[in-house]
This record gives structure tokens, sequence and C-alpha cells, in this order.
């Protein structure tokens, strides 16, 4: 996984740049030891989804267009919303 920009700001426009590794070391690790159970065997980057998260939807969006990505998102909460409201 490769290191997103380690630029930041605040509410208030006020900018810091991560320390060194901070993405590599710190962030990335505790994202795949939270979502490890959502996924089978663990594999976060490559694992089928398990039930821990009913109704979870996964968009693969290297393979998917903008319009494709934003398109799925629609519908999916169309669905949810007529779901709730009945």
């Amino acid at each position: 996984m490769t290191s997103p920009s380690g630029v930041q700001s605040d509410p208030e426009g006020n900018l810091w740049r991560d320390p060194p590794n901070y993405w590599e070391q710190i962030v990335y690790p505790a994202y795949l030891e939270a979502h490890r159970d959502v996924f089978t065997n663990g594999d976060v980057e490559h694992g089928a989804p398990t039930d821990k998260v009913k109704g979870l939807v996964l968009l693969d969006t290297l393979e998917m267009t903008m319009g494709e990505v934003v398109d799925r998102s629609c519908r999916v909460l169309k669905e949810a919303i007529l779901t709730l409201s009945s």
C-alpha cells in the first residue's frame, strides 16, 4: 500500500506534515487490525467480506469508472432509504 500525502490541514487552514513513516507504521496497521474481522482470513486487501457487517457493499474502484461508482452508491442508498421507510 502506498503512503498517501502526509500533508494535512485543520479547519482553520493550518498545515502540518505527518512524521516519517506515520502511514506505514501507525495508520495502516491500525486500519488492518480494526477491519480484519470484516474479511475472510483477515485479508483486508483481497479477502471476501464475512457476515460481520450486514449489507456491506464493496466497490472495486480500481475496476470501475467514476460514473459506475456514483451510480452503484446511489442505488445502494436509494434501496436502503426505501427499505427503512417501508
